[in-house]
């Protein structure tokens, strides 16, 4: 099943500074929020963070072809194809959540504990790029190539205002949970 290309502009691959650092600070403040979890469950909750992101890799093919192999324009076929699809849809949160808990060391309480932080942080990195991109997201994708924009009717461009908002808060947060150690 193909995926329809994103209404993102293929030349312009968007800038994920303040986006792409808030979802390694959701990771960490979510891992280190709950008490008890060692540094793996921590490590991993931050892992469940980015790891949608993953998806955004085939930039890297995109801009070694189309520099070596086809000069010119710079296309991005697959980046623009495959980002928000492969690593954003609940499939991939099931995936993922479930490795990394049976990676967790412990009893089973101690594991489905540390899956449902796991499910939190990478469900909340689907939520926020519903809300802060203007991408959309396949959420049932390769079942389905229905594109979800938005979250309850609230959606804006990555580089707005309200992502670095965003991000300003999560930092603070994050500095202040580490001066209060």
């Amino acid at each position: 099943m193909s995926v329809v290309p994103s209404p993102c502009s293929a030349s312009q691959p968007a800038s994920q500074s303040a986006s792409q650092s808030a979802g390694w600070l959701t990771g960490w403040l979510l891992g280190n929020a709950f008490p008890g979890h060692d540094r793996r469950v921590r490590s991993f909750a931050l892992l469940a963070a980015v790891l949608p992101d993953a998806d955004g890799l085939p930039i890297i093919y995109d801009f070694i072809h189309d520099s070596l192999v086809d000069p010119g324009p710079v296309h991005l076929y697959w980046y623009v194809t495959l980002h928000h699809a492969l690593g954003h849809n609940v499939f991939a949160l099931a995936l993922v959540s479930v490795v990394l808990a049976w990676l967790t060391p412990g009893s089973w309480k101690r594991r489905v504990g540390a899956w449902a932080l796991y499910v939190l942080c990478f469900g909340l990195h689907i939520a926020c790029d519903l809300v802060g991109t203007q991408w959309g997201i396949y959420i049932l994708w390769p079942v389905s190539e229905y594109r979800m924009t938005g979250l309850l009717g609230y959606r804006w461009p990555l580089e707005s205002w309200q992502n670095y908002a965003v991000f300003c808060v999560l930092f603070s947060v994050a500095v202040g949970m580490f001066l209060w150690r």
